[in-house]
């Protein structure tokens, strides 16, 4: 019995997903939660205010400089 557990553990190629599936799994759950809460809040909050978007498609201080040089 000495002579058994002389020899150790047998030895095995490490494997990826062996060494990090206890932290992957313990993390999963929490991705989950911050990409639903996430989506959650992008839904519910105005995070692209209408002035703003108005403001772009419809005054465009480029153009209006450039017909102002050229005259148009």
């Amino acid at each position: 019995m000495g002579h058994i557990r002389s020899l150790g553990a047998p030895a095995s190629p490490a494997n990826f997903y062996a060494l990090f599936s206890r932290f992957v799994w313990r993390f999963a759950p929490v991705a989950c939660l911050l990409i639903v809460a996430l989506t959650v809040a992008l839904v519910t909050l105005d995070y692209t205010p209408e002035y703003e978007i108005t403001a772009t498609f419809i005054t465009d201080p480029i153009e209006s400089t450039v017909e102002q040089l050229w005259g148009g």
